[in-house]
């Protein structure tokens, strides 16, 4: 699965493993992400939070609600997002 970024129209910007992108149905279109992690400001910098704390599912967000539809994480984020939702520590330097 890919991980992408998609920001709402309220503003919000959610970083997930796509799971479904049902775009070419404009009204009822549906993007599913995986362990959406929504991007947040703090006094420390940028950080990541569970985009939705109540339950463990994939997450489905209507395509009328995006402001920017799935576009691909650049790799400070992605490897951000899997270090937060895996465990995993992953060596960044080449």
């Amino acid at each position: 699965m890919t991980v992408v970024t998609i920001k709402t129209i309220s503003g919000d910007e959610y970083i997930g493993r796509l799971v479904e992108n049902n775009e070419e149905n404009k009204e009822y279109g549906i993007i599913t992400l995986s362990k959406p992690l929504v991007i947040i400001h703090t006094p420390q910098g940028i950080a990541l939070m569970k985009g939705v704390f109540s339950s463990d599912k994939d997450v489905p967000f209507f395509i009328n609600s995006l402001a920017v539809p799935p576009i691909e994480t650049n790799n400070e984020f992605t490897t951000a997002y899997i270090k937060e939702t895996s465990g995993l520590v992953l060596n960044t330097t080449h």
